[in-house]
């Protein structure tokens, strides 16, 4: 990830949901995370386009997990956020709080 670029709001909350999640980070699991943390409502097919787009960017990795009896046999995407995605998200945070600095007054009315 370049100085210059920045990660999209919902690939920043893809990555922060997946963390979240841990061990037990899948598509539908963050799309959860997203509906009742964050209050965002995201289409699955969004959800999966974002993490195709992390996993390109090396900021995710994913892996089959075991196959799901409920799923027809099928297994889950596992999902990993990677040293990229968490230098990213640290940048992320970073940035917010510096352009916060001195507005202190805006966030606590």
């Amino acid at each position: 990830m370049s100085p210059r670029e920045f990660l999209g709001e919902l690939e920043e909350m893809v990555l922060l949901a997946t963390l979240r999640l841990k061990d037990e980070a899948y598509g539908a699991g963050i799309l959860r995370e997203l509906d009742e943390e964050a209050g965002r409502e995201v289409s699955r097919g969004a959800v999966y386009v974002t993490l195709d787009r992390l996993e390109a960017k090396g900021m995710v990795e994913t892996r089959a997990g075991a196959p799901s009896g409920g799923r027809g046999g099928r297994a889950r995407r596992m999902v990993r956020v990677t040293e990229e995605g968490l230098h990213a998200l640290r940048r992320a945070h970073q940035v917010r709080g510096r352009l916060k600095d001195g507005l202190e007054e805006v966030f606590e009315s």
